[in-house]
């Protein structure tokens, strides 16, 4: 191309710009400097990667280098050195692959993926020094579930070549053949087959959950594997967002380091941090390979010992602690009243954001240092501030920044039960309790301030009409007007805050009562207790017959299926119902009506 464009240039877009004198990126494209850099420390802070957390592996599987460099001597010390490298590679060879080292560096890894990875429904990698390490890494790994050490899956993926030139295809072959000749004593196999590795490393992306349950269009859902071993397949190119720790026993040099490193800091749902607990000791190779590819990165632009994040815990633990300050309240003596006063001290919006953000920043930190000992001295204030949280969803349940998702309240439960070993934070819900559910509700503000129970009393009745308004008009406006009313009079000072509570309580009975006369006369879905309550203020003593008239004249049209969605159907509903509320009101309110409950109807379709 350069021969016959001489004058072209030349742009190129690469991830590993090489620097070195006998290759060079600028140097290939005429020298000069990159027309823009996107930066690792850039790609973490705009979410498009997570930060890679280094720990080191289990110290006590180092070779006794002197020991073992004084026994070769004494037995190889007469061969000349070009033997001598060879034999100690060898040397080397054997001892990584030996089964005591591969069986501990498995149960460290299990434990380590126990307690860290696995409670966030996150994945790992296993990349080993060669083909045979990573079948006996898989071979280990099935041993030790047999004996009942773990309950994990595995996978090996491997490039298998011809039988008549690769050991390890010729074992594959030959462990197929016997099992087709002897069904009832198959020998196991332990690499994931040619055809099946599209599949299979697809399959891996997929969270953990019942491998029965599919998708409508046939697709499996979930997948339970939980480690996937690789040699040299899956290390550049392959993105799976849910691997978020990346076991490495294999001497990585240069841009396969790199590329192999970057396996595990893709973003993904619940993902802080991706790991690298290295059984090799890579850290010399990583500054090598900065210097190769950028040498303005530093080490820990790429990699971050993780004990560098307990100073980051204790400053976001310090910021959390002092926002609650001002309340001049002992959180560790008063902590019934140091909640309670919490919940009123971030009533105002902007205040409330600052306490989430604070929250957030304080649990991500916790989350990445754990199982490390020296978290465990914060778990009485992790308890502490997220039931904060939950309370307060419960005391303004309209606020969607409160609202704890599934994958929170399973971090938040897994980190309590697995390494807090506590009786742990109750109800992580993550939608807040209804009043209709009067014990529960009950339990919940039972030890909560005069103050306190008339906030949380307030908001949950607001948030419940304001949610039934569309569903079930006619039932909840009066209540929404009386609830406006009361507030008046309290802003007023024309009624006591125990009168107020008391008219609270009766407004809750009535709405609980609803549901609960609805459900006795047979009513019992949403929709039908929605038609009730209209039919009570139009035929009032017969209002339970008219409502089943009613669903007896449009059941036909509610059983057509998408009936919502289809404006002939819905103006046949609307004119049934017109005519049969002819019986008691003029044709014009009639015709109102009936349309107000066609929306009533629609709003209640999933009831």
């Amino acid at each position: 191309m350069r021969t016959v464009l001489p004058n072209a240039k030349f742009v190129a877009f690469t991830g590993t710009p090489i620097s070195k004198e006998d290759k060079s990126t600028l140097g290939e494209f005429y020298g000069g400097d990159y027309i823009d850099v996107y930066t690792i420390m850039e790609s973490v802070a705009d979410g498009a990667t997570v930060e890679l957390l280094y720990d080191e592996g289990i110290a006590l599987l180092n070779v006794k280098k002197e020991e073992l460099d004084a026994e070769f001597e004494e037995k190889f010390g007469h061969l000349s050195e070009e033997k001598k490298d060879k034999l100690k590679r060898e040397a080397l060879r054997k001892y990584l692959l030996s089964s005591e080292r591969i069986n501990e560096i498995s149960k460290h890894i299990i434990n380590h993926y126990r307690d860290k990875i696995y409670p966030d429904g996150h994945k790992a990698m296993i990349v080993c020094s060669g083909r045979k390490a990573a079948i006996k890494y898989q071979q280990t790994l099935h041993a030790l579930k047999l004996e009942g050490y773990h309950n994990f899956e595995s996978k090996v993926v491997v490039s298998i070549g011809s039988p008549k030139s690769d050991v390890i295809a010729k074992e594959y072959y030959e462990t197929l053949d016997w099992n087709k000749n002897n069904p009832t004593n198959k020998k196991p196999i332990y690499v994931v087959p040619p055809e099946d590795i599209k599949d299979a490393t697809d399959d891996y992306k997929l969270p953990f959950g019942d491998e029965n349950e599919r998708e409508k269009s046939g697709k499996k859902k979930y997948d339970n594997t939980a480690f996937i071993i690789v040699s040299d397949m899956l290390l550049t190119g392959w993105d799976a967002p849910i691997a978020s720790c990346l076991y490495l026993d294999k001497p990585l040099k240069e841009h396969s380091l790199l590329q192999a490193i970057a396996r595990v800091n893709r973003s993904g749902k619940g993902k802080n941090a991706g790991y690298i607990v290295d059984y090799n000791g890579i850290t010399n190779y990583l500054i090598q390979a900065l210097e190769i590819f950028s040498g303005d990165v530093r080490p820990d632009d790429i990699l971050k010992n993780i004990n560098e994040e307990l100073p980051k815990l204790e400053m976001n633990h310090t910021k959390l602690v002092g926002f609650f300050k001002p309340m001049k309240i002992d959180r560790l003596y008063q902590r019934d009243a140091y909640i309670d006063a919490a919940i009123r001290f971030i009533e105002p919006i902007d205040i409330r954001d600052e306490f989430k953000v604070l929250l957030k920043e304080f649990n991500k930190s916790i989350n990445k240092v754990l199982p490390n000992v020296k978290a465990i001295k914060y778990q009485g204030d992790f308890k502490l501030f997220n039931e904060i949280k939950l309370r307060a969803r419960n005391a303004f349940p309209d606020d969607d920044g409160l609202k704890i998702s599934k994958d929170e309240s399973k971090m938040l439960q897994s980190m309590i039960d697995e390494h807090l070993k506590s009786e742990g934070v109750e109800n992580l819900l993550a939608e807040p309790i209804s009043i209709i559910d009067k014990d529960k509700f009950k339990e919940e503000i039972m030890n909560a301030s005069p103050a306190t129970k008339e906030l949380k009393m307030r908001n949950n009745l607001k948030h419940t009409i304001k949610v039934g308004m569309d569903k079930n008009p006619d039932f909840y406006k009066p209540l929404a007007q009386r609830l406006d009313e009361l507030l008046k009079l309290k802003k007023e000072e024309r009624i006591t805050q125990l009168e107020l509570l008391k008219a609270f309580t009766e407004i809750q009975d009535e709405i609980i009562e609803e549901q609960s006369e609805g459900e006795k006369k047979g009513f019992n879905t949403e929709r039908k207790r929605a038609v009730y309550s209209t039919m009570k203020t139009i035929f009032d003593g017969d209002a339970e017959d008219a409502t089943k008239t009613m669903f007896d004249l449009i059941n036909g049209e509610l059983n057509i299926v998408g009936w919502q969605a289809k404006g002939q159907v819905k103006k046949d509903i609307e004119n049934k119902i017109m005519r049969f509320l002819k019986t008691k009101m003029g044709r014009t309110e009639a015709k109102l009506k009936a349309k107000e409950m066609v929306d009533v109807l629609i709003q209640n379709k999933d009831a």
